[in-house]
């Protein structure tokens, strides 16, 4: 279970992508995605077709420092509102990265036609 720190952290990093000032790229994997800070960085996946998404805090050294995790597999009872809530904002931040990435890479394509 994460801390209330990266609770924190998932609750910004949503408010700061929303607002577009969180600059993702996509990682060498499919369905990941990174924000990279001067000695931190977080990167927030999915697993295609299922409800499984994974947001994690990553130190200077690489290594994955915690982890906010919703897998429906862990808790097969009814949702408590907390996890639905907790479930809500990595789906969110997943779609805004997503997007962004999709985005980025649609501008350089246009650009790149209408120099040629």
């Amino acid at each position: 279970m994460a801390g209330q720190g990266m609770n924190e952290v998932a609750t910004e990093l949503l408010r700061r992508s929303r607002d577009g000032k969180i600059a993702w790229k996509q990682t060498r994997r499919d369905n990941e995605y990174r924000v990279s800070f001067p000695d931190v960085s977080l990167t927030i996946s999915s697993q295609p077709g299922l409800d499984i998404y994974r947001l994690d805090l990553i130190n200077e050294t690489g290594s994955v420092t915690e982890s906010l995790e919703w897998n429906p597999f862990y808790s097969p009872t009814p949702m408590p509102s907390a996890d639905a809530s907790q479930l809500q904002t990595l789906k969110e931040i997943y779609g805004l990265a997503e997007a962004y990435v999709q985005e980025e890479v649609a501008q350089r394509a246009l650009q790149y036609l209408k120099e040629t």
